[in-house]
């Protein structure tokens, strides 16, 4: 579903909020939290809502990656419903955004395994690397 214009600055200020507090839940309980379909039934739709706007603000982003990182702390089960963003963490990497946090969850996807998902990115990861 789309929104307005005019309902996007809210929505982006509770999903923010949501990510923050959600990114601290699953930093404190890490597999606890993420293994539990409950939580899964949040944190993955939560990410999946703030990933497909194209309009995705610095804040935003910032919160939406931090969780990402925090859940890949969960390990390889938790990471692989993840995979599916690379493209749009890549897209706000390029933007001059976020470069600490997403060559982050570039390593650690990388470290659990996720090498083939990865390099199919390889060419636009070597893009910010120099531009970083």
């Amino acid at each position: 579903q789309r929104f307005a214009e005019t309902e996007w600055p809210w929505l982006s200020r509770l999903y923010s909020s949501l990510a923050s507090v959600v990114n601290h839940l699953v930093s404190r309980l890490n597999i606890a939290a993420t293994s539990d379909a409950r939580v899964q039934g949040i944190i993955y739709p939560l990410l999946d809502h703030i990933f497909q706007s194209k309009d995705i603000q610095e804040s935003l982003a910032e919160d939406a990656l931090g969780l990402w990182r925090t859940i890949l702390a969960s390990g390889e089960d938790a990471g692989r419903p993840l995979v599916r963003h690379l493209p749009m963490l890549l897209e706000i990497m390029g933007r001059g955004e976020q470069h600490f946090l997403g060559f982050s969850i570039l390593e650690a996807m990388l470290i659990l395994g996720f090498k083939q998902d990865v390099g199919r990115q390889w060419p636009k990861i070597v893009e910010h690397l120099f531009t970083s």
